[in-house]
């Protein structure tokens, strides 16, 4: 009976994590880097965020456009990660690679986060 029960929380499982995989595909064309560069800071810009690199990401996934984001946002670690979900909500990227540092170091006076990752979308152009 262990085993029966097992076997079915565990399948139960796989179905779960399939089916938000599929949910975080990307759902916005973008047709450039400009588009998706200003779709990604207007969003951060809500927080008080800068750009510290962006870079485009040639051959990551085929038929998509995909760049790298660091960015530095005097926010705490849960703020940065909304607006990382309002990306894909709204804009309908699909944010992946996400790493959240906090800065320790600062001369700012309240709590700050550096933020990576890649935003992908599908390309509105042809190849």
């Amino acid at each position: 009976m262990h085993y029966l029960l097992s076997t079915v929380v565990l399948s139960l499982s796989l179905v779960a994590m399939t089916t938000g995989a599929n949910a975080q595909e990307a759902t916005r064309t973008v047709k450039d880097k400009a588009e998706m560069s200003a779709a990604v800071m207007s969003a951060f810009s809500k927080e008080s965020c800068t750009l510290i690199d962006e870079t485009p990401r040639d051959g990551y996934r085929a038929g998509h456009l995909a760049m790298s984001f660091r960015l530095r946002c005097g926010v705490e670690e849960a703020s940065a990660s909304a607006v990382l979900k309002e990306l894909q909500s709204k804009e309908g990227f699909f944010v992946e690679r996400v790493a959240l540092y906090p800065v320790s170091n600062t001369v700012a006076t309240g709590p700050s986060v550096d933020v990576r990752f890649v935003a992908i979308a599908p390309t509105g152009v042809e190849r």
